[in-house]
């Protein structure tokens, strides 16, 4: 059931949980016995076990992007996050966010300045540790200090198990729609395998990028000797094993928080079928879904209105342009076989191979009546899936 958020390690006043990566490579809490008390502060506050989220009584639904076309290049989608964090700070606020310190410690970190606010953009495709940005996020709430929040809707409602019972009027949430949460482990032997591929070192990795335009968008791999490579996300191999959920986290397929009205006051994602007037100006660079939860996101979004193009839109039209938005990720029937191979033969070996038996499989599906049976069959050997 654990979703990593870190809450329970930051509320321990014993320090006696740590966050540390299992052997799939995920985050979750280890204890230190000679450190417990025993108090049960940690499960009463897990989102998991108790569920708590705020006080959620409308949905509103928008497309917007930045009017500056040329910011739309360095954000993955049409930048409204840009616009909440500048807004933010421009009323001596904190915003927080997920950053990419190196290629492997991905963090949320705590911005003062929209320039610290600039590695926050972008997205990630990796699980993010919290650390104890929580516990900065009380403290600065309770100074009086308008805060930003942003993760994923797991981490949204940490958050609020975090503080328990005690909601902040000045606490903005706002969340990605999730994909689910990929393996750590699995990233890490991808990108060693490239490097040895290409006897050279990978010093960045840029999911989004626009090079080709929003509706093609590619990951670019940038190395250390200044060159770069990129291809469609839809052909890359490790977002194309993400998408098919053969390395996500346990607790990502059947999610509770991928549901209307969402976890966040505000909830952002691509617009991919949005089809309404804003797409005279901007054809490729990149459109908003923006989501509304609750009062206090809204109000939000209208303080924000003048520094976007934005317009009205559906929950229909939402729905349909972002599946996610209102249901859970699926995980791979080969998700353990999957990781299980890779132990033993590496991330391209195993790709391939699962790859080739699911086309195999759509294959039997499609001429042979019985096909979906044996299909069936197949998938519920799980670990005997070789």
């Amino acid at each position: 059931m654990c979703t990593g958020c870190g809450a329970c390690a930051q509320v321990c006043g014993n320090s006696a949980l740590s966050m540390e990566y299992d052997d799939e490579g995920f985050l979750y809490p280890v204890k230190d016995d000679s450190l417990c008390s025993g108090c049960g502060l940690c499960r009463r506050r897990c989102h998991m076990l108790v569920e708590r989220t705020a006080n959620r009584n409308t949905l509103r639904v928008y497309a917007a992007y930045l009017p500056d076309l040329s910011q739309l290049y360095s954000v993955s989608s049409g930048g409204v996050f840009w616009a909440l964090a500048r807004h933010t700070i421009e009323q001596h606020g904190v915003v927080y966010g997920v950053e990419h310190q190196s290629l492997f410690d991905v963090h949320h970190g705590r911005a003062e300045s929209l320039e610290q606010c600039v590695p926050f953009r972008r997205s990630k495709y990796l699980e993010s540790n919290t650390k104890e940005t929580f516990r900065q996020i009380k403290a600065d709430l309770e100074q009086g200090r308008q805060v930003l929040f942003t993760g994923t809707g797991c981490q949204v409602a940490g958050l609020y198990g975090f503080f328990g019972c005690k909601t902040y009027p000045n606490l903005v949430t706002a969340e990605v729609v999730c994909h689910g949460v990929p393996s750590m482990n699995v990233f890490k032997t991808y990108i060693h395998e490239l490097e040895a591929l290409r006897n050279k070192k990978v010093q960045e990795i840029i999911y989004r990028d626009k090079s080709r335009g929003w509706n093609q968008n590619c990951i670019r791999i940038c190395f250390t000797d200044g060159t770069s490579e990129a291809d469609l996300s839809s052909t890359t191999p490790i977002h194309r094993g993400y998408l098919s959920g053969y390395y996500s986290r346990p607790s990502c397929g059947g999610c509770r928080y991928a549901s209307l009205p969402r976890a966040a006051d505000i909830t952002l994602a691509d617009y991919w079928q949005y089809k309404g007037g804003l797409r005279e100006n901007n054809q490729n660079l990149g459109i908003s879904l923006v989501v509304c939860s609750s009062e206090k996101g809204v109000a939000c979004i209208e303080k924000i209105k003048h520094e976007l193009l934005i317009e009205p839109s559906s929950l229909e039209e939402a729905v349909n342009s972002c599946r996610h938005l209102s249901k859970a990720p699926e995980e791979s029937k080969y998700r353990n076989a999957f990781l299980s191979h890779m132990k033993k033969s590496g991330f391209h070996a195993t790709f391939s191979k699962f790859r080739r038996k699911e086309s195999i499989a759509r294959k039997i599906a499609k001429l042979n009546p019985f096909g979906k049976l044996i299909i069936k069959i197949l998938r519920n050997k799980g670990e005997n899936y070789e």
